[in-house]
């Protein structure tokens, strides 16, 4: 129950960090992308990656969601993990916000609705 209450608190971080650099949240844009690139990040940095994908498998595992959005959060769920394997989980949460934006620019996270400029 402890580790469960961490993850939740993780994911409520994450929120608070992907509403820094975006005005909204929403489902299968960039705001998106960011909740689970950097909640994959923070879940391995805290548990390593066995724990942290099962989490992030739990999280994914809601049967109505649409194949081509579980895709986009597995996706970008395996880029955090990455980023997080390739630092050592040594990052900053002002390094995993660079990151993230560094891959969004570069388009290695998957999108399936990006916003416009005017919504950002």
């Amino acid at each position: 129950p402890s580790q469960a209450a961490v993850a939740y608190a993780l994911s409520l971080k994450v929120e608070n960090i992907c509403l820094s650099i975006f005005k909204d949240s929403a489902t299968n844009d960039e705001s998106d992308a960011c909740r689970h690139f950097v909640w994959a990040a923070l879940l391995h940095k805290e548990f390593g990656e066995k724990i942290a994908l099962e989490y992030l498998d739990a999280h994914e595992s809601e049967p109505t969601q649409r194949v081509s959005e579980k895709e986009m959060d597995v996706h970008n769920n395996k880029r955090g993990i990455e980023y997080s394997e390739l630092k050592k989980k040594k990052f900053t949460d002002a390094e995993i916000i660079s990151e993230f934006e560094k891959q969004n620019k570069a388009g290695m996270l998957k999108i399936l609705k990006p916003k416009t400029k005017d919504q950002k």
